[in-house]
């Protein structure tokens, strides 16, 4: 929409009402069906309440209606993760020689062994969801769908859990033996 011939690095009009912007069907620019392969059978009116149901799900989005989305103005949801550490050292005297054995526990995302929903990180959904389907028939209006999440499935929430390494608890042994 800028010009610069890349429609995936606009900044997003909010819309307030189903009139602040034209939907059509994914992949009506030319395409014909959506990037899962899907013909899109959904109405404008259908698409709107989808839409419409994303912006109230994202805090930003839903205070914003109306305007342009500013660069950078939202980030992802706060993570924490409680690690823990616990090491025992065992001396043994083998004349003047000391000998030592560590054994070690680290519990990393500890939190998430105590209670699946701590420690879980939060991803986008969409990096972009909106997708520039090109020009009205007038010729100055321009078009856009709200693509599937997965299959006929349309984006409900801004962010999901991560399924990763690093949402879920690990457990780690260590032993060590020095010799003095």
């Amino acid at each position: 929409m800028n010009g610069d011939g890349n429609s995936g690095n606009d900044l997003m009009y909010i819309p307030k009402v189903s009139t602040d912007i034209n939907l059509v069907k994914v992949g009506s620019g030319g395409l014909g069906t959506g990037t899962t392969g899907v013909t899109d059978t959904r109405t404008a009116a259908q698409i709107w309440s989808q839409l419409d149901g994303f912006i109230s799900n994202s805090t930003y989005l839903n205070t914003h209606r109306g305007q342009y989305a500013k660069r950078n103005a939202t980030v992802m949801p706060y993570y924490s993760r409680l690690d823990v550490n616990l090491t025992q050292d065992f001396n043994m005297k083998f004349g003047k020689d000391t000998h030592t054995i560590k054994l070690s526990v680290d519990m990393i995302n500890a939190g998430n062994f105590l209670n699946r929903d701590w420690g879980v990180v939060k991803i986008t959904t969409a990096t972009n969801i909106l997708k520039y389907e090109g020009l009205a028939a007038d010729g100055k209006t321009p078009s856009y769908s709200f693509p599937f999440h997965t299959g006929t499935t349309p984006f409900t929430q801004p962010f999901q859990n991560s399924t990763g390494i690093t949402s879920r608890w690990q457990l780690m042994f260590g032993i060590k033996y020095l010799f003095n």
